[in-house]
């Protein structure tokens, strides 16, 4: 009985000590074969845009809902612009008004005036002809002895005054051929462009009360309702890009050495158990933060390591924002 208990005893010894040699191999190749890859885990990060009002006013509508698929350029919903489409046409209508000003000071006087001008020249010019001719008549009969100077001085004092209304004439004539200024010219243009400014703006609010979609992806959430009164830069959706997503991670120095940008990485989640996502590094943080607080244990918050960034292709749109993933990043030319 007492050699049985020895053989026994010899036998479950010697079955630990194998175990234990074992185990030691196991673990020494699986470290083995983990120096070919890095793990590390994350939450999946989408682009996500905040579709904001541009102009305030009333939500007529939205035209998408949570969930809903939208593509660049899509209608996501419209501001009532009711009031701006009147304040427009005012603005067209002072566009005109500008427009009329400013020909009719480029087109300067009517030609009537010039014609009542141009006459008025005319008739001074005949005038002065005859006061001259009866000036000189005068001026010799005086000399002749046969006329009085009364009347040479007379005569001499018509023909100043009809050389002085010529003079008058003359000067009408030409006021009233650049009848307009050139300071009142520039004015009215200016005048002109300020008008087309107000009603391009006025354009510009009206084009952007309806928002559309700068980008394609999906809804995620609707901030607002039709008939609430928005601000100018009032959240009203959010859209996540979902086509390319990120996995962000954490690496201890030690690992760092061993990550470049460009490597690859097999990714896996806990939503679709045994299917592997293919992604890139695309971003090594050049600097070192403490392990986020997200972490469970204080040992691991205290400890200093380096952020990784994979971009992972998602056409299927599977991988949501948040969603828990695990990386392998595999090391290559070690």
């Amino acid at each position: 009985m007492k050699k049985n208990n020895f053989k026994l005893l010899i036998f479950f010894t010697g079955y630990f000590i194998f175990a234990l040699v074992s185990g030691a191999a196991i673990t020494g190749c699986a470290d083995e074969e983990n120096k070919n890859e890095i793990s590390g885990s994350g939450n999946i990060e989408a682009t996500d845009i905040v579709i904001s009002s541009k102009t305030p006013g009333q939500i007529k509508e939205i035209f998408v809902r949570e969930g809903d698929m939208v593509k660049a350029n899509d209608i996501l919903f419209i501001i009532d612009h009711d009031l701006l489409d009147i304040q427009l046409r005012q603005a067209l209508a002072s566009v005109r008004q500008a427009e009329a000003q400013l020909n009719l000071l480029l087109q300067g006087a009517r030609v009537e005036d010039i014609l009542i001008a141009e006459d008025g020249v005319t008739n001074a010019e005949i005038n002065l002809t005859q006061a001259e001719s009866d000036m000189k008549r005068f001026g010799n009969l005086f000399e002749s002895g046969s006329g009085t100077e009364k009347a040479y001085d007379d005569a001499k004092t018509i023909y100043e005054l009809r050389l002085n209304q010529l003079k008058i004439a003359e000067e009408n004539l030409k006021k009233v051929k650049t009848i307009v200024r050139k300071e009142e010219i520039e004015s009215a243009r200016a005048n002109l462009n300020r008008s087309q400014a107000n009603a391009d703006l006025i354009s510009k609010n009206i084009e952007d009360c309806t928002v559309r979609s700068p980008l394609e992806g999906i809804v995620t959430k609707k901030l607002a309702e039709p008939g609430e009164f928005v601000t100018t830069g009032s959240s009203v959706l959010n859209i996540a890009d979902l086509k390319v997503v990120d996995l962000f991670i954490y690496v201890t120095e030690q690992q760092l050495g061993k990550i470049k940008t460009g490597q690859k990485a097999e990714i896996t989640n806990d939503t679709y158990p045994g299917k592997i996502y293919t992604g890139e590094v695309i971003y090594i943080s050049p600097e070192a933060e403490f392990t986020p607080k997200n972490i469970q244990t204080k040992e691991e918050r205290t400890k200093l390591v380096f952020g990784i960034k994979i971009r992972i292709p998602n056409e299927l749109y599977e991988l949501k924002s948040g969603m828990p993933a695990d990386a392998e990043i595999i090391i290559t030319g070690q």
